[in-house]
């Protein structure tokens, strides 16, 4: 309902039914809740090693192994049943062209469990991305859980392996799972591939930000997410939001999901993709392209004396020169890490224009080919940009040149990468989307 996360209007299919694994699980009355192993950023000879039984209680003795890196340690839990300790250990760090994992065994007197983890840094330094102190852009695509060839939800490895195999075809480095958290099995696939993820609950669109129940079940799914996926080497951002409408109720709802992070998990990069570009910086547009319009020898007459009309009335000469620069002020940006950025010039944009000027769709597409090399995308803040979606549709076969044909979606990501490589602050981007899913 209205009060849910995320509402019932969504541009995905919400598959229902139980899309993930289920298992009946025997414990014994005290045991591993939780446990946390990730590399301190600021010293990668040093690991932050973190458990927490099911009960507040002391005295419980803990073993910690890292066989192919010999390292044994035992510990106790203190009155609330946790541990927290620095361990020392020089692992060979995780990364894209080296994802290097280790098996990871923790025991107490009455259970053992075992993981596989990875160990890396992921910081942002100013408006640069950083992974193992070595600069890094994302080099991305977005997706959605559905697996290729099959209806209904990717749920299982096999799933993921097809998809980010997919993915891997595309030279991509970063991926970006939209809208909400997938079944356990995508972080632990992309680990082994060498992957980098973007993970999101569907805070989507607009939701009722003024309900202590709808934040509450905001804050369970993020709170769910990290502790599931904690550990999980390739998961290098935490996001909140996409594309929220601006009020006040919105940015004290993404504020606590971002404190409930914080609690949670602090090594990992924050963001929610936002929408940015005010109804003046778009009229702005308009007057770009009008004047583009009006010097282009291809524009039919009919047409250039619309745009010399629409410039003489914002007092705008044909010599003159005009440029289109679009600057990402969210207040949102002041508290997450990543200032990632929903745009669709030369796809959506053009139809917000087409009957406001009573131009032909067709020409206000070719003239914002031509203009998009020269946009500026930036922020107020001194942070890098993620350009999180991106594109265009097309139907498969398709093959007119024309707008949902295979050629126009082509050209479409050539202008945009033009445009986005024009731009210094964009140190990533994950067009969309990946492959067809049901809507």
């Amino acid at each position: 309902n209205e009060s849910s996360v995320p509402t019932q209007k969504t541009d995905w299919w919400p598959w229902g039914g139980i899309v993930g694994d289920v298992y009946i699980v025997e414990t014994p009355k005290q045991f591993i809740q939780n446990a946390y192993l990730q590399l301190n950023p600021d010293n990668f000879s040093e690991a932050l090693f973190k458990l927490k039984m099911n009960h507040p209680s002391s005295g419980h003795n803990i073993k910690l192994e890292i066989p192919e890196l010999k390292f044994t340690a035992k510990y106790q839990t203190n009155s609330f049943g946790i541990i927290e300790e620095n361990i020392k250990i020089n692992p060979q760090l995780w990364s894209p062209e080296s994802p290097k994992l280790y098996e990871v065994i923790i025991s107490s007197n009455a259970e053992t469990i075992s993981d596989v983890i990875g160990f890396r840094s992921i910081q942002t330094q100013g408006q640069k991305i950083f992974l193992n102190n070595h600069e890094i852009r994302f080099k991305g695509i977005a997706m959605h859980s559905e697996p290729i060839g099959i209806p209904g939800p990717a749920f299982s490895t096999e799933h993921f392996k097809q998809l980010l195999a997919t993915a891997k075809d595309l030279n991509v480095n970063f991926i970006r799972a939209a809208h909400y958290p997938y079944t356990r099995h995508l972080a632990k696939v992309a680990d082994q591939m060498g992957l980098m993820l973007w993970e999101e609950v569907p805070v989507y669109w607009n939701i009722d930000w003024d309900n202590p129940e709808t934040l509450k079940i905001a804050k369970n799914q993020i709170s769910r997410l990290v502790q599931r996926d904690q550990n999980r080497s390739s998961v290098v951002v935490w996001s909140v939001a996409n594309e929220t409408p601006l009020s006040s109720s919105r940015m004290k709802f993404l504020q606590s999901l971002l404190s409930e992070i914080e609690i949670n998990d602090s090594s990992r990069l924050t963001t929610a993709a936002l929408l940015s570009g005010s109804e003046e910086q778009f009229r702005s547009l308009a007057l770009v392209l009008a004047l583009q319009g009006a010097k282009s020898n291809w524009v039919e007459p009919q047409e250039k004396a619309i745009f010399s009309a629409i410039l003489d009335q914002a007092n705008i000469k044909i010599e003159d020169e005009l440029s289109f620069s679009l600057s990402i002020d969210d207040p949102l940006g002041e508290s997450i890490d990543l200032i990632s950025y929903n745009e669709y010039f030369g796809w959506y944009y053009v139809t917000f224009f087409t009957d406001q000027m009573m131009i032909s769709e067709g020409t206000l597409r070719r003239l914002m080919f031509e203009v998009m090399p020269t946009i500026k995308i930036t922020s107020s803040f001194d942070k890098p940009i993620h350009i999180s979606e991106f594109g265009a549709g097309a139907k498969y076969g398709n093959r007119t040149n024309k707008i949902w044909s295979e050629e126009y979606q082509a050209k479409l990501y050539q202008h945009q990468l033009e445009m986005l490589s024009n731009n210094s602050q964009i140190q990533g981007i994950s067009p969309w989307v990946l492959k067809d899913f049901r809507a």
